[in-house]
C-alpha cells in the first residue's frame, strides 16, 4: 500500500506539495472515484489512478535515452550553462544523468532514477562499451591505432584496450569501457592527434539510432532488459 502523494510524486508529477494541490482539486481518481485526501492508501499494483481521467502507469523506474545537444552540460542546474534537463518534460528533473558527456560533445545519454544499474552502468567491475564517433584533426595512421587498441598509459591511469573501426582518415568509432573524464580526447592527444567533433553513438548494447539532436525518449521493457543483462556479463 502506497500514499496517493507519494505515489504521484513517485511517478514524476510533481514535488509532494505540487501533488497535493492536484489532489485537491479533485483532479486525482482511484478506479474512477475521486480522493480528497492526499493520505489515501491504495495498491499501486492493482488499483488504478488517473490524473484528469488520464491513467497513470506505475513505473518503479524511468529510463530515459536523451541525444545530448552540444552546448548542454550534464547537470540538473547550473548557473552558467543550459543543461541536459532543459530539454526534458519537469516530471524528470530529480533523475540523474548515467555519466556525463562534455558540454562541446553531443549523442546517446542515458538518463535514470535507477539506482542500481546506473551505478553498474559506470562501474569499473563490468566494463560496458560506449561507443564514440571521433572526427579528427589530422589523418590517423596504423602506429596511432594499434596504440589505441593496445591501451595507453594517460598518466593517472592506462586505459582499457579499446576498438577502432576507421570510417575515413579523419573519421573513425572508437569504443572504449571505461567513462574518464575528457578521455576520449585524452586518448587522441596521446597519439598526437585532437578530437573536433565528438558524439557517442552507442552505450552497451543500446545504438541511437535515428534519434533527433535535442529529442528523448523512454526505453523499451526490451531494451531496459538488455542493459540489465551487459551489467551481468
Amino acid at each position: 500500500m502506497i500514499r496517493l502523494d507519494k505515489f504521484l510524486a513517485n511517478q514524476g508529477f510533481g514535488t509532494r506539495k505540487e501533488v497535493k494541490k492536484l489532489i485537491r482539486k479533485g483532479a486525482v481518481k482511484v478506479d474512477g472515484i475521486i480522493q480528497w485526501k492526499d493520505d489515501y492508501k491504495f495498491d499501486e499494483n492493482t488499483n488504478v489512478v488517473s490524473l484528469y481521467d488520464e491513467p497513470v502507469l506505475y513505473k518503479e523506474h524511468t529510463y530515459i535515452m536523451l541525444n545530448k545537444k552540444p552546448g548542454y552540460i550534464c547537470a540538473n542546474q547550473d548557473g552558467l550553462h543550459a543543461t541536459v534537463f532543459d530539454l526534458l518534460p519537469l516530471r524528470f528533473q530529480k533523475m540523474s544523468t548515467v555519466g556525463r558527456l562534455d558540454l562541446d560533445t553531443s549523442g546517446l545519454l542515458l538518463i535514470t532514477d535507477d539506482g542500481i544499474l546506473l551505478h553498474r552502468l559506470l562501474s569499473p567491475n563490468y566494463h560496458v562499451w560506449k561507443n564514440y564517433e571521433v572526427s579528427l584533426e589530422k589523418n590517423i595512421d596504423a602506429e596511432a591505432i594499434s596504440a589505441l587498441c593496445n591501451g595507453i598509459d594517460l598518466g593517472d591511469f592506462t586505459t582499457l584496450p579499446a576498438k577502432v573501426d576507421i570510417v575515413d582518415e579523419k573519421k573513425i568509432h572508437l569504443s572504449i569501457r571505461e567513462g574518464k573524464f575528457h578521455q576520449v580526447k585524452r586518448m587522441l592527444q596521446a597519439v598526437n592527434n585532437e578530437v573536433i567533433q565528438l558524439k557517442r553513438i552507442s552505450f552497451g548494447p543500446l545504438e541511437l539510432g535515428d534519434l533527433d539532436e535535442g529529442d528523448w525518449r523512454e526505453l523499451s521493457d526490451r531494451e531496459i532488459a538488455l542493459l540489465k543483462e551487459a551489467c551481468r556479463s
